[in-house]
């Protein structure tokens, strides 16, 4: 699952693919899929609406360019968001959070312009349309994509999942010093024995907590001679391959010692 991080579970429960992150992993899956049968069921019907004719046929003719166009970026921007995800990008919350704000702005707008298409073909109004269709089906398409807006926003799981929180966000843990987070770093190299002897390993470049049996790859001491990632004494993280690798027999993992600790060493890159 090196590929596919957005899907990890880790040892603490309020992080990493699980609860209501699974749920809205599906909706975004299937989102994806109805964005794309809605591109198909466009492709078909716009030979239909561009044949129009008459005085007002650049009313049907504009609505399918508009809507061909938002469909075509909806479907971009969720296969991007979905990549993001999967990989368990630190963009993935901003990006989402946006996403469902524009998706209800531009796609209310969208909503009403096919009211009106809708309106002219009918030669009724526009109010009357709306009624029609009723708000039920309105409010589940702008609402939803709020109500996950909020979620990419507040969610403790997100928060700790990306390393979006703040450490004084963190109840029971004060913010670390400089000189503590000096003291753990060092902990982070030359650590083979130490993890020999640690049941749990910690990095704080991807967050990630993982058994130390799982690294595979060791730089430092002999391997500087040999070239062997074998021969090494400094481990890289099995997950993101960087060297901040934090053994359980040294250091207490935690994930907001592991927030602070990205925050601190890695706040520049």
């Amino acid at each position: 699952m090196a590929r596919l991080r957005g899907l990890n579970t880790y040892l603490e429960w309020d992080r990493g693919f699980r609860g209501w992150l699974v749920a809205w992993f599906i909706t975004a899956v299937l989102a994806l899929i109805a964005q794309a049968v809605n591109l198909l069921r466009t492709g078909r019907t716009g030979a239909v609406w561009w044949s129009a004719v008459g005085a007002k046929a650049w009313v049907f003719k504009a609505v399918l360019v508009v809507d061909a166009v938002w469909g075509v970026g909806v479907f971009v921007a969720l296969v991007y968001g979905i990549t993001l995800f999967l990989r368990e990008d630190r963009a993935t919350p901003q990006f989402w959070v946006r996403f469902y704000i524009v998706v209800t702005i531009l796609g209310t707008a969208i909503y009403i312009l096919h009211a009106y298409r809708l309106a002219v073909w009918r030669e009724s109004s526009v109010r009357t349309v709306l009624v029609g269709w009723g708000w039920r089906g309105a409010a589940s398409a702008f609402l939803l994509p709020l109500v996950w807006a909020v979620y990419w926003m507040r969610s403790k799981r997100v928060k700790n999942t990306y390393g979006t929180a703040s450490p004084a966000q963190y109840a029971g843990m004060a913010t670390l010093t400089r000189a503590d987070l000096g003291s753990i770093h060092q902990f982070s190299g030359r650590n083979r024995n130490l993890l020999a002897r640690s049941a749990q390993a910690g990095c704080f470049y991807c967050q990630s907590l993982f058994d130390p049996a799982e690294i595979m790859a060791w730089v430092d001491g002999r391997q500087l001679e040999t070239g062997e990632m074998a021969d090494g004494v400094t481990a890289l993280c099995p997950r993101c391959g960087i060297d901040a690798v934090l053994p359980s027999a040294a250091v207490s993992l935690r994930a907001e010692m592991l927030t602070q600790m990205n925050a601190h060493w890695f706040s520049a890159q």
